[in-house]
């Protein structure tokens, strides 16, 4: 059978995930169907624009709910009958897995999907509960953060007398939880301030409280298990972890497996002990030189597209699996080693909110080998992805330039934030003007019906001042023989030095003068212009 009569549906609520998985199959030929889960109509276009989905369907649900996700479960069991042989479903997100998971008993006449061998519907989402995960990696003597559940269903928290502080608080399960509610509290007061926050929002709900650990270097393993056979092509070193999304490998580097030493086998011994068939994204941190466990994703993990693209393709390593095909095991290594990727989604929204600089960002995307989202071979995803991040730049941007103005007027007159915002509204309302404009002429300083003139007479004043740099600029490039940097460095210096103004310098040759004498001579040039303006005066009287 010809890969294209295989078909695969990928579930998906993490788009980047789902577009690596689909792109991964969909170069080896495979017919793949996008099953999306989003928050608002038409959010899943960016990866139902892949080149590589056949059909794509949207069921919307703004948050992640519990109960059975019904519209999601009724696309699926719309595929009954609907191709000669069992399609594979793929999960590409821990909601996406867990609706998958506790509708197993509906979806397993239709798919070949992944799950722990022998369980329940509910069991792969018990799995992925991480004090479940804790215990299991202890038993194999993996090392781990000591840690304790609290629950936030108690009118008081009970908080266990033994906790270390400072402690790190996450969602005891990824499925319901998000890594934002992850936070350090220093002491009992900060843990119970934050807990009291997330049972605002989440209040049937238990969460992990770890002891707090400084971490020297953390690792992500993607890889497949076939129960106890597994496969694991390489490491991928998170050089820079992702801060908003806490935790996300943000910009690394991959390895081979040998860099963990003898501490793979168990690494190989805690996935036996899931009884686990799928693909997995299994995460280590490094402290004092040691390793501990962090989590396990009982699906494909966000660089899945690294392993891709470093000669591992474990998506169809899993596919094939699923249809009970052999493998080589040729297929089963990575071919190249050292590459650098960029996973862009979660570096722009670091970027957004500040945890990363545009330095920072643009060095990272200059620099990496693979780029998670963006590529030639399957443009459209990454355009509408790079559309998205530049109006939301430009929005940041203006809301910046808001605030800007918001509190200049605010040094300038005194007036409170609210009176503020008042006066910058009446005034856009009343012409067209930007923040930036708005607080770079202090508009404000002028009633309402005077602002449009004093605005024209300042954009006036600007395009003056705009020719006369253009002139200075050209002038001492043809005198002096200067490139235009020189030239506007040079121009730049003798202003912010002495004051000059462009015209001044453009007439009085200021060019010619040796920086050293420089002072000197604007010194006289000004005592002149202070002799001409008061004979003018005289002769006026």
């Amino acid at each position: 059978m010809d890969n294209n009569e295989k078909l695969v549906v990928v579930l998906s609520r993490n788009y980047s995930t789902g577009l690596s998985v689909i792109r991964s199959l969909g170069t080896k030929g495979y017919t793949v169907d996008l099953v999306a889960s989003a928050p608002r109509e038409g959010a899943s276009a960016f990866i139902a624009k892949s080149k590589f989905v056949r059909n794509a369907y949207e069921a919307v649900s703004k948050k992640v709910k519990q109960e059975e996700d019904t519209e999601l479960v009724d696309i699926l069991l719309a595929y009954e009958g609907q191709w000669p042989t069992k399609p594979v479903l793929v999960a590409a997100d821990d909601y996406t897995a867990s609706v998958m998971d506790k509708n197993s008993d509906k979806l397993k006449n239709i798919f070949l999907m992944p799950g722990i061998l022998g369980g329940e519907p509910g069991s792969l989402t018990h799995m992925m509960d991480k004090s479940v995960q804790g215990k299991i990696a202890r038993s194999v003597g993996i090392k781990t953060p000591k840690e304790w559940v609290v629950s936030l269903r108690e009118e008081e928290f009970d908080i266990p007398e033994d906790m270390i502080y400072p402690c790190y608080v996450k969602p005891l399960g990824s499925t319901f939880g998000y890594k934002q509610e992850m936070a350090r509290c220093n002491d009992i007061d900060e843990l119970k301030a934050h807990l009291q926050k997330l049972r605002e929002s989440y209040s049937d709900r238990s969460i992990l409280v770890q002891e707090f650990m400084f971490i020297d270097e953390e690792y992500d393993l993607e890889g497949v298990c076939m129960d106890q056979d597994i496969v694991i092509p390489g490491i991928v070193f998170k050089e820079f972890v992702a801060q908003y999304d806490r935790g996300v490998p943000l910009y690394g580097e991959f390895f081979a497996v040998e860099k963990f030493g003898a501490f793979m086998e168990k690494v190989y011994e805690f996935l036996r002990e899931f009884h686990y068939f799928g693909m997995f994204d299994l995460g280590f941190n490094v402290i004092d030189g040691e390793y501990y466990f962090n989590e396990l994703n009982l699906r494909s993990g966000g660089t899945n597209y690294v392993y891709f693209e470093s000669g591992a393709n474990l998506s169809e390593i899993f596919v094939k699996a699923a249809l009970g095909e052999n493998l080589d095991p040729e297929e089963c290594k990575a071919k190249v080693f050292g590459k650098k990727y960029l996973y862009e989604k979660v570096a722009w929204d670091d970027y957004f909110h500040k945890y990363l600089t545009k330095d920072q960002l643009n060095n990272c995307t200059e620099t990496a080998d693979i780029h998670i989202m963006v590529n030639d071979y399957d443009p459209i995803p990454g355009e509408i992805f790079m559309e998205e991040v530049t109006a939301e730049e430009k929005r940041l941007r203006r809301k910046e330039l808001r605030n800007q103005a918001i509190n200049k007027t605010m040094e300038d007159t005194g007036w409170d934030r609210e009176q503020a915002k008042e006066k910058l509204r009446e005034t856009r309302e009343h012409m067209d003007v930007s923040y930036k404009d708005y607080a770079a002429f202090k508009l404000w300083r002028f009633p309402l019906e005077e602002q449009e003139e004093a605005y024209q007479k300042a954009l006036k004043k600007r395009e003056r001042l705009k020719k006369q740099r253009e002139e200075a600029i050209t002038y001492a490039m043809d005198i002096m023989g200067w490139s235009e940097e020189e030239a506007k460095a040079q121009i730049k210096d003798a202003r912010e030095r002495l004051g000059i103004s462009y015209k001044d310098y453009t007439k009085y040759r200021f060019c010619l003068v040796p920086l050293e004498n420089q002072a000197e001579e604007y010194d006289k040039i000004l005592i002149a212009k202070e002799k001409e303006k008061e004979q003018k005066e005289q002769k006026e009287q």
